[in-house]
C-alpha cells in the first residue's frame, strides 16, 4: 500500500497520477479490436509525460456464482466497452487468468464472513491477482482470507462497507488490504440503494487509517450496474505483473468517466481533470471546499492546519464521479 504523505506541509512522495489534461487522448476515438470491429478507446490513455493509464474492474460475477451472464459474455461485454483488464470474482469459485482478445483477465474470486448480521459484522473480501489457489475455506476468518490472498500473490480489496453497514471499528483491525471500495455499482439503483462508501472512508482516515481508493461494479444482474465504474491504473505496460505491481503502489484513481490527477506543490493540491461540473475537496476539518463551474478542468485547495488527509471528487456533467487517492498530511503541530 502506498499512500502520499505531505511533512510539514512539504512533499515526502509524490503522487503517481499526475497529468496535464490537456493532452488527454480524446474519450470518443475509436480503435480496432482484434476481430476487427470497432471498439471504444477510452481505456488506456497516455499523459504528457508518457505514462500510460489501463482502465479495469476487479469485482465481477457470472452464472459461476450469482450472476446473470456467463464468463464468456460477461468478459466480451467489458472487451466490448474498451476496458483493459477484468477479474471474474463469483462467490467462493477462483477465475483463472487469461486474455480475452485484447484485453487482461486477471484471477479473481469474493469470499465473505459467514454471518449475515450486520451487527456481527459482514465482510466481503475480493482476491485478484493470485498465482495459485489461496484456498480459502468457507467459515473462514476474513482476516485468514486476506493472509491467504497476500500469500498467493494476490491483493484483498475491502468490498462495500456501505452495503454491508461497516462500521470504522470492524474494518480498523484489518491488516494486509490493498484497497476499499469507495463506490460498487451493484450497490446502487435499479437494485439497492448504498453504493457509496466516502463517509466511512473519511472516517478511516480521520483515524489514521488509510486504504487506497477503488471503485467496482460488482456485477450481477447486468441491468445497469455493469461497465459503470472502475479503476484507472498508471502501469508501464498491459500484463498481470505491471497492472498488479502499479495497484499495490497505489497508482491509480477511481473513476465512471471523468480523469482526476492530483499535484501537489507546498501547501497546495492542484486537481486537474477532463471538464467537469464540480470539484470536491474532503478533509477531516469540518467545512469542504466545492468548486462549480461548467466545463472546469482544475481547482486547488490549500492545507489547512487541522488536516491530517485530503482527497478530491470531480463530477461531470452527466453525474459521473471520479475519486482521487487520499493524501495523508503529517503536521507534528496539530
Amino acid at each position: 500500500m502506498s499512500i502520499t504523505e505531505i511533512k510539514f506541509y512539504k512533499v515526502i512522495e509524490i503522487p503517481a497520477n499526475i497529468c496535464d489534461n490537456e493532452d488527454i487522448k480524446t474519450k470518443d476515438e475509436k480503435t480496432k479490436g482484434n476481430s476487427g470491429e470497432d471498439r471504444i478507446c477510452y481505456d488506456m490513455i497516455t499523459d504528457r509525460k508518457g505514462g500510460k493509464w489501463f482502465r479495469g474492474n476487479l469485482h465481477t460475477h457470472t452464472t459461476r456464482s450469482d450472476g446473470r451472464l456467463d464468463p464468456a459474455d460477461a468478459a466480451e461485454l467489458y472487451r466490448s466497452a474498451g476496458y483493459d483488464f477484468l477479474a471474474l470474482t463469483d462467490h467462493w469459485v477462483l477465475s483463472e487468468g487469461d486474455r480475452a482478445g485484447d484485453m487482461l483477465l486477471l484471477p479473481g474470486c469474493e469470499y465473505n464472513s459467514p454471518t449475515g448480521d450486520t451487527r456481527k459484522g459482514v465482510v466481503h473480501i475480493v482476491g485478484a491477482g493470485m498465482k495459485t489457489d489461496p484456498g480459502i475455506a468457507r467459515g473462514a476468518d476474513m482476516q485468514t482470507a486476506v493472509d491467504a490472498i497476500n500469500n498467493a500473490g494476490g491483493i484483498a480489496i475491502y468490498a462495500h462497507p456501505a452495503w454491508s453497514l461497516n462500521s470504522p471499528d470492524q474494518i480498523k483491525p484489518f491488516s494486509g488490504l490493498s484497497g476499499v471500495e469507495i463506490y460498487n455499482s451493484t450497490c446502487g439503483l435499479p437494485s439497492n440503494t448504498r453504493p457509496y462508501s466516502g463517509m466511512i472512508i473519511d472516517l478511516l482516515a480521520r483515524d489514521g487509517y488509510i486504504l487506497p481508493v477503488m471503485a467496482a461494479d460488482d456485477t450481477h444482474s447486468y441491468n445497469g450496474d455493469e461497465t459503470k465504474s472502475f479503476i484507472m491504473v498508471n502501469a508501464a505496460e498491459l500484463t498481470a505483473e505491471s497492472i498488479m505491481g502499479a495497484i499495490r503502489g497505489g497508482k491509480m484513481y477511481a473513476s465512471q468517466g471523468p480523469e482526476l490527477y492530483l499535484a501537489l506543490e507546498g501547501d497546495t493540491i492542484t486537481a486537474r481533470t477532463s471538464p467537469v461540473e464540480h470539484i470536491f475537496f474532503f478533509s477531516d476539518t469540518c467545512g469542504g471546499a466545492v468548486n462549480t463551474k461548467s466545463g472546469m478542468t482544475g481547482a486547488t485547495y490549500k492545507i489547512r492546519a487541522s488536516d491530517h488527509f485530503v482527497r478530491a471528487e470531480a463530477v461531470d456533467t452527466e453525474g459521473r464521479y471520479a475519486w482521487s487517492q487520499i493524501i495523508k498530511i503529517r503536521n507534528p503541530n496539530i
